[in-house]
């Protein structure tokens, strides 16, 4: 019995490798012909894409994606996906002590919702430009098979991509 229950959990494990590396959905070529759809030359444009390249990637519904001022002390939001994406408001208070994931912001890392508090959400993860916040990308889900360390991944490449696209359009806006 308990060699029956092994081997179910390592042909599970299994399956779950052989669809992120075999299937086509999360291919690399899959992963570049989504991402590129970032390339914009407005900054504006590129966050409106990006919250539905986040969404098609991490295949979660709820993604919210917050700007940060010229003085960087408010976030607003500037695109959701869906009224949960938006119950954060419509601004966050960034310089405050007692943000969140001031600590993941601070050291540049994926904040992960360890606790289930469903007023948070389950990633977030900073945009940077010249190691100045400009942007956080949250995503929400229920889905516990995806609060993994494959998506907080797939979270932190995404905003990399993200970063490099707005800093492209701001550039050649500017």
């Amino acid at each position: 019995v308990d060699m029956t229950k092994i081997y179910d959990g390592n042909m599970y494990v299994k399956s779950i490798y052989e669809k992120r590396l075999v299937n086509y959905e999360n291919s690399m070529a899959k992963i570049y012909e989504i991402a590129s759809r970032l390339d914009c030359w407005e900054p504006q444009r590129v966050i409106f894409q990006a919250v539905d390249v986040v969404k098609e990637l991490m295949e979660m519904e709820d993604v919210a994606i917050y700007i940060a001022g010229k003085d960087t002390q408010y976030l607003r939001l500037m695109a959701s996906s869906t009224e949960r994406a938006r119950s954060m408001g419509v601004s966050l208070r960034a310089d405050e002590e007692d943000i969140f994931m001031r600590d993941e912001l601070v050291e540049k890392v994926v904040y992960r919702n360890k606790d289930f508090e469903s007023e948070k959400p389950s990633y977030a993860c900073g945009v940077y430009a010249q190691d100045s916040l400009t942007a956080i990308v949250m995503v929400w889900t229920d889905d516990l098979t995806k609060i993994n360390l494959y998506q907080s991944n797939m979270l932190a490449l995404l905003c990399r991509l993200i970063e490099a696209a707005m800093n492209r359009a701001r550039l050649y806006w500017n």
